[in-house]
């Protein structure tokens, strides 16, 4: 908790202030996203192919949260007085669905391709 509060009072005041939005966020991580992670892990550790529309669509609205709460941060109420370190700590919460989307597009995500040789 300690952590928590130095990393809000020293770059992300919007992780103290807690707006609603930020909260209903909080909920969907809770209520939407935790399931989905359990039952990702286990497809994608065993190549199941039904975990590809989940995955695009966990990534998009992951995406578009983060989009949200980044536009808060740089431009909002409470905007963050350090802006690389936030987007730094926050590019993996983008990064990471993007490359799950990118994963995923194809319409077998864990085939390996034949070579043409």
């Amino acid at each position: 908790v300690d952590l928590v509060h130095w990393w809000g009072n020293t770059f992300d005041p919007l992780l103290m202030a807690r707006p609603m939005f930020w909260q209903m966020t909080i909920w969907i991580d809770a209520l939407l996203f935790f399931p989905f992670y359990g039952a990702a892990l286990y497809a994608w550790t065993k190549g199941l192919e039904w975990i590809r529309l989940p995955t695009i669509i966990w990534a998009s609205v992951i995406m578009t949260n983060v989009t949200i709460i980044v536009g808060e941060e740089l431009w909002g109420v409470h905007s963050t007085p350090d802006v690389g370190m936030v987007l730094f700590a926050n590019a993996p919460w983008f990064l990471i669905p993007l490359f799950a989307i990118w994963r995923m597009w194809n319409e077998h995500p864990f085939c390996v391709p034949e070579s043409r040789t």
